[in-house]
């Protein structure tokens, strides 16, 4: 079946990403999406390996703050040091829920994560809030009358505009317990120009998700009713340092207070 699937598949989000941060779970029409964005964007590669390695420091760093369970949305596809790993490598009791609708993502995700009691894989579509919130919660392992991290880590980019993220995001920290967070990070697009922007969201035009990469100011404007933690939304590359004055991020976010 795989072979039937690398000469039809449409790109997808989880494996375009896979490809950026070397993987091998993608497909011909995933590698050719990527290296075309990548040639209106070479920063984009390692932008999204340093967005990766983010996720493995916040996840860590939020353990060891004591929190012990994490939702995590639009996890994509398994790879190393995925969530359940590095907070369950501190803290074993940690309780681990991944949300994805990409079939690809799901079906590795559920066969890294049989035989592991505290970690479950759903598929949903993050936009259905009531049905994520039901689903995480039915596994058991979700709690929402305990603080919680909500991660949502290179996802706004996948996020439409008709889809309202600010309302979304709103839907599931009102859901949260108080002192609960939100992990929120993705690309920006201040640094490439309008034809190279236009270009890039082309190569998803038929994907299952399509892109729209938000300028830092429209990621703030996203994110206005949260309060972040130091050093607020910056450069997650240098996370939790603010970062250099004089580099403009390409991954923006940080860490936000329920």
């Amino acid at each position: 079946m795989r072979d039937d699937l690398q000469g039809k598949a449409e790109p997808s989000s989880a494996r375009v990403y896979d490809y950026l941060i070397g993987g091998t779970e993608n497909f011909p029409a995933d590698r050719q999406a990527a290296d075309a964005i990548l040639t209106d964007w070479p920063e984009l590669r390692p932008a999204a390996r340093a967005n990766r390695a983010f996720l493995s420091r916040v996840v860590a760093d939020l353990t060891r703050r004591g929190f012990r369970q994490f939702l995590d949305l639009g996890s994509g596809l398994p790879t190393q040091e995925n969530v359940h790993e590095v907070a369950q490598r501190i803290a074993p009791e940690t309780r681990v829920v991944y949300v994805d609708k990409d079939p690809t993502a799901i079906a590795h995700g559920r066969a890294l994560l049989r035989g592991s009691p505290r970690s479950r894989y759903l598929a949903a579509d993050i936009r259905d809030v009531p049905d994520v919130l039901r689903a995480a919660s039915a596994t058991g392992l979700i709690n929402y009358d305990e603080p919680l991290v909500l991660l949502m880590v290179a996802v706004l980019p996948f996020i439409q505009e008709s889809d309202d993220a600010h309302g979304l995001i709103l839907k599931y920290t009102t859901a949260l317990a108080p002192g609960s967070r939100l992990v929120c990070s993705g690309m920006v697009s201040d640094t490439a120009s309008p034809e190279a922007l236009a270009r890039i969201h082309g190569q998803f035009d038929n994907a299952p998700s399509p892109a729209f990469i938000r300028t830092r100011a429209q990621v703030d404007a996203v994110l206005k009713d949260l309060r972040p933690e130091p050093p607020g939304l910056a450069n997650v590359r240098t996370w939790p340092a603010p970062g250099p004055e004089d580099e403009f991020p390409l991954n923006y976010g940080g860490v936000l207070i329920v």
